[in-house]
């Protein structure tokens, strides 16, 4: 059983000392990644994939909303931008070629979430995506037209809500019954980030390394633009955020919240009534208010929910969960988690202060296969 750890604060003597067996590192200093690896513990390095660059002007590399506004998500741009995706490969060669980490691990490999703001959401139709659109033999113009209505009619999100339904489904049935439109808009944001998958993961395997994602949770990925089965057969390490409680993208309650109040401010709907039916729809019973919602984040028993749905769609081997080391109910989660059959775990993530919450974790782990 791999445990892995996301490593903000990296102490490799302490992180052999719990015994982690993966580091997961954003990290190009080669002392550190060598003193990981002559201890016995794998590294990788994590590199965002559609990053905007930190300096100089970006407005042309944001993504575009069927409206032609721009918007900056996760920090990141259009997935379609051949400048965004160059810089990702350039970094995975750096530290396969400088550092020689082990794998790599790709971050915000997807398009904008309902996290970031339905706008956001409701992208890319820059003339890059266009262009991408025309080359893969999508309607580009029937997509941007469906995905603009959506922004402005709660009918269609009715739909989205149905299909949550269908916890990991891809095929999203309800969809495909009533708007071919969405469905080819979302199909086309899948094959636009496995597009990208491979690429990274061909370059990777010229180096003798592996490849896996951080992908969102089953119930959500495929609004994104993650098909769980087809990007198992480009990774090695399929990594869910099963994150029951944040307050930022990805962590499922935070994305519910957002998508809830959203909602319901953009077309006056009653915020208690709809969450409570995205609550129906994900079959659990979370806080009853937005307020609660966010604080306390979703009932322990959905991590295991979602890690199950994620075990029927990813083969053996490649399903390494990473969730939240703060958690207050850690240890109730864990062993949800290895009841499911993940092949390893990981943690969100490493500090310091954090020391005797990775301890426990690594303990939990050990704990359970020794009864």
């Amino acid at each position: 059983m791999r445990v892995w750890i996301f490593a903000i604060e990296v102490e490799p003597s302490l992180l052999r000392e719990l015994g982690f067996t993966d580091v997961v590192m954003g990290t190009l200093d080669v002392r550190v990644v060598k003193a990981i690896r002559e201890m016995g513990i794998k590294a990788h390095f994590v590199v965002a994939a559609f990053r905007l660059p930190r300096t100089g002007e970006v407005s042309e590399l944001l993504a575009v909303d069927p409206n032609g506004a721009r918007h900056r998500w996760f920090d990141s741009g259009c997935p379609n931008n051949p400048e965004l995706r160059r810089a990702c490969l350039r970094a995975v060669e750096q530290a396969l070629t400088v550092c020689e980490y082990d794998n790599v691990i790709l971050d915000g490999i997807r398009f904008a979430s309902p996290g970031s703001g339905l706008e956001a959401f409701a992208t890319c139709f820059c003339d890059k995506c266009r262009c991408k659109a025309s080359e893969m033999g999508f309607n580009f113009e029937r997509m941007r037209l469906e995905v603009k209505r959506l922004l402005e009619g709660f009918g269609y999100w009715e739909l989205v809500l149905d299909s949550l339904a269908e916890i990991g489904a891809f095929s999203l049935p309800h969809l495909a019954l009533s708007n071919f439109g969405i469905v080819e808009w979302l199909e086309f944001k899948a094959k636009c980030v496995e597009e990208h998958v491979e690429s990274v993961r061909d370059l990777a395997r010229s180096y003798g390394a592996g490849i896996g994602a951080y992908v969102f949770t089953p119930s959500l990925a495929w609004l994104v633009g993650q098909c769980y089965p087809r990007l198992a057969e480009l990774l090695d390490f399929v990594k869910p955020m099963v994150y029951r409680l944040g307050k930022g993208v990805a962590c499922m309650n935070y994305e519910l919240h957002e998508l809830t109040r959203l909602l319901a401010e953009r077309f006056g709907l009653n915020a208690i009534s709809l969450l409570e039916r995205f609550y129906n729809a994900l079959h659990v019973r979370g806080p009853s208010t937005l307020e609660e919602l966010l604080e306390k984040g979703l009932p322990p028993e959905i991590t295991s929910m979602e890690a199950s749905a994620a075990r029927r769609l990813i083969p053996s081997g490649k399903l390494h969960p990473i969730i939240m080391l703060r958690d207050p109910h850690l240890e109730d989660v864990i062993r949800g988690m290895l009841e499911v059959g993940v092949d390893g775990l990981d943690f969100f993530a490493y500090k310091r202060e954090f020391k005797n919450l990775a301890e426990l974790g690594v303990k939990a782990v050990k704990s359970y296969f020794m009864h």
